[in-house]
């Protein structure tokens, strides 16, 4: 067993940390370092996994930090503050968790000499208005008296760190911008989670402002994909890559009525928005494609279908608990 890779997973309690520590498990040992502030292990056997060690702790510890990382082959940087209501409530936590806690993890695998750091960033690095983005399109963050891109500035901070950590130390350093994942075990906000809940509550599905807002959806399984392939190529070392499935590009509105034909008892109605918009997030994935050999293969009703039916098991569990 102690022969096997070691894999470390900031943040892997949470919803792709989970999904990412299932298939690292069946290649060595993995060590989840977490708060567990949004905690999707719950019902997984996980934490039960002879594969699987859950370390309860903050990014922002160094210690505890240098301790998880300390053996490991190689370190897949996923915690963060994330969510539009955090980056509202709590907008400097928000800055400093993810600047600082980034700034650790690197500092952490220089000094105990881990081969490979894999950092997840955000799609949100391109701005507003981020309407079929590559890996070289501009990172035009929106203004600093706006709240909302608190975690845009931080997530692109923390590119910067890791590949100039990489660069500078000679470790193998990769970046993953995520488009819109989503699929089962996705805990806090996003649209398809919000309508998910909803269609299996019997609760209107509330479309917020005039549902013109453009994404483009990644079920949580390819978005994983990517990240192994990453996590294996050599031509990853010091890239950045987007990664979503732009084959899975609807509006709001759009994806409030595939959800409700899934499920036919849902409605759709409108909501008020006093956030800042963000008009478009589809991204050019044919970097992946040709350094990675990623092609995601989820179709976006594929995906709802079985979103909506994991959504539904687990609330009828709740209950049942």
């Amino acid at each position: 067993m102690n022969d096997l890779p070691r894999y470390v997973i900031t943040g892997g309690a949470g919803f792709i940390g989970s999904h990412l520590a299932e298939r690292l498990a069946e290649r060595g040992r993995v060590v989840l370092f977490d708060n567990l502030r949004r905690n999707s292990l719950t019902g997984t056997g996980l934490a039960e996994s002879p594969a699987i060690e859950l370390v309860e702790g903050d990014i922002r510890d160094r210690d505890a930090v240098h301790e998880v990382v300390d053996g490991a082959d190689a370190v897949f940087h996923l915690a963060a503050i994330a969510g539009v209501s955090s980056y509202y409530e709590e907008p400097e936590t928000t800055l400093r968790v993810n600047i600082d806690g980034t700034a650790g993890v690197v500092d952490a695998v220089v000094a105990t000499g881990a081969r490979r750091l894999v950092y997840l960033s955000t799609s949100e690095v391109h701005g507003p208005n981020a309407h079929d983005v590559n890996e070289e399109s501009p990172c035009a963050i929106g203004p600093s008296s706006e709240r909302r891109w608190v975690y845009a500035t931080s997530k692109l901070a923390g590119e910067h760190l890791v590949l100039r950590g990489g660069e500078s130390n000679g470790f193998a350093a990769t970046v993953l911008r995520p488009f819109n994942v989503y699929g089962p075990r996705q805990t806090g906000e996003g649209a398809i989670r919000n309508f998910c809940l909803a269609a299996v509550e019997g609760e209107p599905l509330v479309v917020y402002g005039d549902g013109s807002a453009v994404r483009a959806w990644c079920y949580v399984d390819d978005f994983v994909d990517a990240a192994l392939l990453a996590l294996d190529s050599e031509a990853a070392v010091g890239q950045v890559f987007n990664i979503g499935n732009p084959d899975a590009s609807v509006d709001t509105n759009e994806l409030a009525a595939l959800v409700a034909k899934l499920a036919p008892s849902a409605r759709v109605e409108p909501g008020n928005v006093s956030r800042a918009e963000v008009a478009y997030r589809t991204p050019v994935i044919e970097k992946a494609r040709r350094l990675l050999g990623f092609e995601p293969s989820v179709s976006l009703a594929a995906g709802l279908e079985r979103t909506i039916a994991w959504t539904g098991s687990d609330l009828a569990e709740k209950v049942a608990s």
